[in-house]
């Protein structure tokens, strides 16, 4: 190869470089949308909601 390394056995990635290519492998790893922010704030809310449901039916 003309950078030196051999593409099966040159070595690992250096990954992107320029923000381009940064955003382009963001993008790549964005798999369903489980982990955005606006499904988190919605998972703490279900999750403090299900707490207090526990809370009050211990609390009998």
């Amino acid at each position: 190869m003309k950078n030196g390394r051999c593409f099966l056995h040159g070595g690992r990635s250096t990954g992107a470089k320029t923000p381009e290519g940064k955003e382009r492998c963001r993008q790549a790893a964005f798999i369903h949308g489980f982990y955005v922010e606006e499904n988190l704030a919605e998972w703490r809310r279900v999750g403090a909601w299900l707490r207090e449901i526990n809370r009050r039916v211990k609390g009998r």
